[in-house]
């Protein structure tokens, strides 16, 4: 899946694909480099970014989609607001992805009825405040839990089981430690349903190597082989081209392994 941020300031390439004309070449680049999707947002989700407006989320992600989508190219978008996610869904979305676990019905049952995939999220508190402070008594259980009820939820509503993506929402709401912990222990979530992780550029990366966000790729691609080898269906990367090199070599050494 490649990240396409259609916003002013998200923490890795804000402001570069804000045009549409931008936006939509960044989406046939990263499909020609290996994107079997691309998830296109327009509202920053980093540590303490500010919300906006469901009409301007619109009018930022709405004529990209659109657009892309046409190309033949399948499109998440990434949002919590059920008028987004309609809109989307409308002009050729196939998948929501939202950060904040589908706690709203009017989400999960507007992905429903497009028959949409969709993505449950973890994340604890908001984007402005989930990094005060976060505290877990057991960090993997606690979001496993979390995850399945929200699932249950997207079933009630009518979204199948093989459609619906749990994701433990590195970086949202979690120290270093607790996002070295889940993603070391990816696997644990992969008992029901299919996983989606994201670790592209993020802090954690950063507080290891030291590097800028646009710096990260070394730990980007490391990170997501590891998610790989643990079993994660869907990685969420900026780096398209980079990792989809990186999981051709893991896939031809694991067909040579001896069991």
């Amino acid at each position: 899946m490649g990240i396409l941020n259609v916003t002013p300031d998200s923490f890795s390439d804000g402001g570069r694909f804000l045009e549409k004309e931008k936006a939509v070449n960044r989406a046939l680049r990263m499909k020609e480099a290996g994107a079997a999707i691309v998830d296109i947002g327009g509202e920053s989700t980093r540590p303490g970014a500010s919300p906006v407006s469901e009409q301007e989320e619109i009018s930022r992600v709405i004529p990209v989609i659109e657009e892309v989508a046409s190309r033949g190219i399948p499109v998440s978008c990434d949002t919590s607001k059920p008028g987004v996610a309609r809109e989307a869904l409308r002009r050729g979305a196939v998948m929501i992805n939202d950060v904040r676990g589908f706690s709203d019905p009017e989400m999960r049952e507007g992905a429903a009825g497009y028959n949409a995939a969709v993505c449950v999220m973890h994340m604890k508190g908001t984007p402005r405040s989930m990094q005060s402070g976060p505290r877990y008594e057991n960090l993997l259980s606690e979001i496993r839990e979390y995850l399945h009820r929200q699932a249950s939820l997207c079933r009630e509503a009518g979204i199948p089981r093989e459609e619906i993506f749990i994701d433990p929402g590195v970086g949202f709401g979690k120290t270093l430690e607790h996002n070295l912990e889940l993603i070391a222990n990816a696997d644990f979530f992969t008992v029901r349903h299919p996983v989606l992780m994201g670790v592209s550029r993020k802090s954690f990366i950063g507080m290891i190597s030291g590097l800028h966000p646009r710096d990260r790729l070394g730990g980007s691609v490391a990170s997501a082989c590891w998610l790989a080898l643990k079993g994660v269906d869907i990685l969420r990367v900026h780096d398209v081209k980079e990792t989809v090199e990186a999981l051709k070599v893991i896939k031809e050494i694991r067909k040579r392994r001896n069991e």
